[in-house]
């Protein structure tokens, strides 16, 4: 029984843009969960936020998945747990399955002709799920951005921005993941500089102090931690920052004003535009459309039927 299903489906529109989201889906508190799905052209990118389950892709298109009988030589098989990430295409037959209750899932359905491009720069680095990181923004864009779906005005060019930059952040995720898996790949000075960004976010930083702090050049610094971390330092700062403003703007009353410095912005406008570039919504409108989430949320528990 699937107790909570909201789907989006975004509109079509002529001409196709080069990326193109026929439909995203993000089913929670999912109790019995098992579908299986028939090839498309299309891709797929899978975030699991809570719960266990599996993913099975056949070998041969011409082979159905099934419960019984199923010929497991001719199956891919893919553990999944909390914060498991894929971007594959849908070109076989694949099926989704729920082991461990509840379970909570983002599903975008990606199509358009620049799709293949960013799925091959996905798959030079990640060939199966893997688990990003807990401090991953990747979690939270995808919220936001399917959240915004709602409030979407059939403009595709905002589609498309919104699109590339997840799509740009799932291939660093990759990327940080293969990197990860490599021993000593990452410098030790680079490994201070970020733990550094993430104890003391709210502190000014700049390339200028780094470099005389680690008598690294600053054009050393800005290159290796791009290539370690998938963004230059000041850009990891700030969507760290954005981040930490996220977790303020729900957790409390404060105004826009008092979180933008309480997070290390000294112009309230700057962090306002990088919000708004970064999420598709004002911080403002974030906390409003929080609030109504939660209120749903709770509005649809107390609906449960109670045993």
């Amino acid at each position: 029984m699937i107790e909570h299903s909201n789907p989006r489906i975004t509109p079509l529109f002529d001409p196709e843009p080069p990326l193109f989201l026929p439909a995203a889906l993000s089913l929670s508190d999912i109790r019995l969960f098992d579908a299986n799905f028939a090839p498309t052209d299309s891709y797929c990118l899978l975030l699991i936020a809570e719960g266990r389950g599996f993913l099975e892709i056949t070998k041969n298109t011409a082979q159905n998945i099934t419960q019984d009988g199923t010929d497991h030589n001719n199956i891919d098989h893919h553990s999944l747990k909390k914060y498991s990430l894929f971007f594959f295409p849908l070109s076989k037959r694949w099926r989704l399955c729920l082991e461990n209750a509840p379970w909570k899932f983002y599903i975008f359905f990606l199509s358009g002709v620049s799709v293949s491009y960013y799925n091959k720069l996905f798959s030079n680095s990640a060939k199966e799920p893997f688990l990003i990181s807990g401090s991953s923004m990747l979690p939270l864009q995808l919220f936001h951005m399917y959240d915004a779906l709602s409030d979407y005005n059939h403009d595709p060019l905002w589609l498309s921005e919104q699109l590339t930059s997840l799509l740009c952040l799932t291939i660093k995720e990759a990327r940080c993941h293969a990197q990860s898996s490599l021993p000593y790949m990452i410098p030790s000075y680079l490994i201070s500089i970020r733990n550094s960004f993430h104890k003391n976010f709210a502190k000014p930083f700049s390339l200028a102090e780094l470099e005389t702090q680690y008598k690294i050049s600053r054009f050393r610094i800005a290159h290796e931690f791009t290539a370690a971390f998938g963004q230059s330092p000041i850009a990891y700062l700030n969507c760290l920052r954005l981040q930490k403003a996220c977790e303020l703007l729900t957790c409390g009353d404060d105004r826009i004003g008092e979180i933008s410095t309480a997070v290390g912005f000294e112009n309230t406008n700057h962090f306002i535009n990088l919000f708004r570039r970064q999420y598709g919504m004002t911080p403002g409108t974030y906390r409003k459309h929080y609030q109504q989430h939660i209120t749903s949320e709770r509005r649809s528990a107390s609906e449960l039927p109670r045993g």
